[in-house]
């Protein structure tokens, strides 16, 4: 049973719902009267005896159907008992009666983003601060809801006014101002972030996974894989702890540690689709094509929309000599997400391989990957034509040192949804759940 207690300003507005019967029970008498009862309910509900708080609210609703109060306590209680969608439905009937109430905007919006309903979380926290702008859970409940929809600066403005506005959140703020630098790769500044939520909280689990993963990226190997390992031994079902340490074992050329992680991931969580896609990277290292292709599927049949995932299923296949099924998923990659220069490197050299191209191909498909990729990095600057050589293909286009399968560019491992780590020994797309992205990856 989840026992979550209430944040700071759920705890504040039950404390006002329960003076404003204090005095008629105890919370071990049962009152008749549904303010009491309200009452003692908010007391349960303080104390963590969520069953009774429950009990308590339905039992005010009973009596006043509408009662906005009870609607609104009790959806918080079903949200921290796992009924979200029941909470949510809840708060929504609180909020037709008293649409003036901060709070209730604010929770319904942090249960809105639980559910995966970003779009819907953001308009009921741009409510609640309207109505109250001192709110700072809604500023930091804004920037989360702003973080899954992929705006990433807008949700760093929001976490840095909720901690000017309330320096007892910036356990909980600084780690979420630390995930959002990580997903924009401003990874000394999310590691600045981590350490000043753990000066705050030195027992967050959550701050240590995130500098760890920072500190992975950021080629400090030794500190990541000590920062996730307390943050298991604190945490020991931390998914993006173990998300991490996988990483971690690997660029520290430790595989089959780093399968171990990967699969401690998936128990925790098998509907995580970066898991399974970082754990077929590493059995394709390992030689266990077949292995490689089952994990990138079941990664794809979790998330068909996970492009860096298509990539590497692309990798595994073409190892495995299938390919024209490589070029499918290659494409596919990039249709999901055109800028993926892995994919569409890997695509040319698949192409140069794959039966029947004609030069006029070949050369188209180098041509797009100049466009795509060599143009913007060289600013402006002239680039020298590609031109097709008599051989078939194009002038370049089979020199595989400059074609072999590459990993993208490095990002930093954000608050739980995936991105993208590359090490030196891997030709495949290291993916972390996400919480870069706007899509979740995983839960957690």
């Amino acid at each position: 049973m989840n026992r979550q207690p209430m944040n700071r300003q759920q705890r504040r507005l039950a404390a006002r719902r329960g003076r404003e019967g204090a005095g008629a029970a105890s919370p071990r008498v049962v009152p008749a009267d549904p303010t009491a009862i309200l009452a003692v309910s908010v007391g349960h509900h303080q104390a963590g005896r969520l069953a009774e708080a429950e009990q308590g609210y339905r039992r005010v609703l009973d009596h006043q159907r509408g009662n906005a109060d009870a609607l609104h306590l009790l959806g918080l209680v079903r949200h921290q008992r796992g009924a979200s969608e029941e909470a949510a439905t809840l708060i929504a009937r609180a909020i037709k009666t008293h649409p003036g109430e901060a709070a209730f905007h604010g929770n319904l919006a942090d249960i809105l983003r639980a559910l995966g309903r970003p779009d819907e979380a953001l308009a009921h926290c741009e409510t609640a601060i309207a109505l109250d702008p001192g709110y700072p859970e809604a500023h930091n409940n804004l920037g989360n809801a702003l973080r899954e929809l992929g705006r990433l600066e807008d949700a760093a403005i929001a976490y840095r006014q909720a901690l000017r506005l309330a320096p007892g959140l910036a356990a909980t703020t600084e780690t979420n101002l630390g995930h959002v630098l990580a997903d924009l790769g401003r990874d000394a500044d999310a590691e600045a972030a981590y350490r000043r939520a753990l000066n705050r909280e030195p027992g967050s689990a959550d701050a240590l996974a995130g500098l760890g993963g920072v500190l992975a990226a950021m080629h400090r190997i030794d500190e990541a894989i000590a920062a996730l390992t307390r943050a298991l031994t604190i945490a020991p079902r931390h998914l993006r702890a173990w998300l991490g340490l996988g990483f971690a074992l690997k660029a520290a050329d430790r595989p089959d540690e780093a399968l171990d992680a990967y699969r401690r991931a998936i128990e925790i969580d098998p509907a995580c689709a970066a898991a399974h896609s970082n754990l077929g990277n590493i059995l394709r290292e390992r030689d266990r094509g077949d292995e490689a292709i089952i994990a990138q599927r079941r990664a794809l049949a979790i998330d068909p929309g996970f492009a860096e995932a298509h990539s590497n299923l692309g990798i595994a296949l073409n190892d495995q000599g299938q390919v024209d099924a490589a070029v499918v998923a290659f494409r596919q990659a990039l249709a999901l997400a055109p800028d993926l220069a892995a994919a569409r490197s890997n695509l040319l050299l698949a192409r140069n391989y794959q039966p029947g191209i004609g030069r006029g191909q070949a050369l188209a498909e180098a041509r797009d990957w100049q466009r795509h990729h060599a143009a913007p990095l060289a600013g402006g600057a002239a680039l020298m034509p590609i031109r097709a050589n008599p051989s078939g293909g194009c002038g370049w286009a089979m020199s595989r040192p400059i074609f072999a399968p590459i990993p993208s560019p490095p990002f930093s491992p954000p608050c739980w949804r995936r991105m993208i780590a590359a090490t030196s020994r891997s030709s495949a797309t290291p993916t972390w759940p996400a919480p870069t992205r706007p899509r979740s990856a995983c839960a957690g």
